[in-house]
């Protein structure tokens, strides 16, 4: 039996990818499969993880995956943060998901195994640039790693993703040819795979010595017959969270005061006349606008830290250009104070 244990972020297609990986199996030997995430109420981005047991044999071991044979990367920044590579058996391998040589990952195992999986989905189009759907890329990776007939596992993958089959399976046929680090194969997971019977596992002197009554003090964690105070959890048993919604940056930096945020979402809506009505409480010209404003929303949209920045006059500009022939409705006088504004450029209608 071979134990695979995968590390990524929610959103990125690694449980879906070792359910494929499941089926994959069964259908190319026959194999017995397991496959299961372990993840609670991580939202998408979080660290999460998923599991896949193959045997020749029944499989009766339900419990999590704890010494794996092979571990795989979905997201390189993990490193940093989550002891991925804890309970790697000693001959036990590792594919990462990165555009860099295995020799950058020198001494953290055996065997490590390098994929671009992330340049390949997102030059087929799969995902966003902010979250890339690698689960295709990185099944052609485990495919060569295996020396599988990729040609077999195709169909399978076919069938198993909701969109873009081709795309999915062209991205498990580049990553098949772009593993780095491996020559012809992995034997070692190879005989792992076709064994009849299941490695013996060593349970760890300080976990016997904790079922056993005896606690050690190299096996820190919280037990039931301690006070409460020897468990630090913090306060996550007593707080229920709370979410505050601030100003989008966007709202926060138009001189105008437009809901840029509610304009956008209904013109992505396809709601054009309601996206126009929202702009026209602050705005009655926003084909002008759209087109003069130093646009200050999207010098400061959130978006610029992941890829770029929205378009923001380019759609003000769609909605005022499409709808310049409704009539104006008159805007009700809400202050006495009155501000004369001498220019039409730029700064003058910024200023208006």
């Amino acid at each position: 039996m071979i134990e695979i244990r995968g590390h990524a972020r929610g959103g990125q297609g690694m449980v879906t990818a070792f359910e494929i990986l499941a089926k994959i199996f069964n259908k190319l030997g026959g194999f017995k499969v397991q496959a299961f995430p372990a993840f609670g109420v991580e939202r998408t981005g979080a660290p999460i993880q998923a599991f896949l047991r193959v045997a020749q044999n029944e499989i009766f071991n339900r419990s999590n995956i704890y010494h794996p044979h092979l571990i795989i990367i979905f997201d390189e920044s993990l490193l940093e943060q989550v002891p991925v590579f804890e309970g790697l058996k000693e001959n036990g391998a590792v594919l990462v998901n990165t555009e860099k040589s295995p020799a950058a990952f020198a001494g953290r195992a055996n065997q490590i195994y390098t994929v671009p999986a992330t340049r390949i989905s997102l030059e087929l189009g799969l995902g966003s640039k902010s979250l890339p759907i690698i689960n295709a890329a990185m099944i052609g990776a485990v495919m060569r790693i295996f020396q599988a007939e990729l040609d077999m596992a195709l169909p399978v993958l076919r069938q198993s993703v909701p969109i873009k089959p081709d795309a999915n399976a062209e991205s498990a046929s580049r990553a098949f040819e772009s593993v780095q680090g491996l020559e012809e194969g992995n034997e070692y997971l190879v005989q792992c795979l076709y064994a009849r019977d299941a490695e013996m596992e060593v349970v760890p002197e300080e976990i016997l010595a904790q079922s056993a009554g005896v606690h050690s003090d190299a096996f820190q964690a919280p037990f039931w017959n301690v006070p409460m105070s020897s468990n630090k959890t913090g306060n996550w048993r007593l707080m229920t969270p709370s979410y505050v919604s601030k100003t989008p940056p966007c709202n926060a930096n138009c001189p105008a005061g437009t809901d840029v945020r509610a304009f956008v979402r209904l013109t992505a809506e396809k709601k054009f006349d309601e996206a126009f009505e929202v702009i026209a409480r602050h705005n009655p010209f926003p084909g002008i606008c759209g087109r003069v404003c130093p646009h200050f929303c999207e010098q400061n949209c959130n978006r610029n830290q992941l890829d770029e920045g929205l378009n923001v006059g380019a759609m003000e500009r769609f909605l005022g250009d499409r709808l310049r022939q409704r009539p104006l409705k008159p805007s009700p006088i809400r202050y006495k104070e009155r501000i004369a504004v001498i220019g039409s450029g730029p700064a003058g209608l910024t200023a208006a």
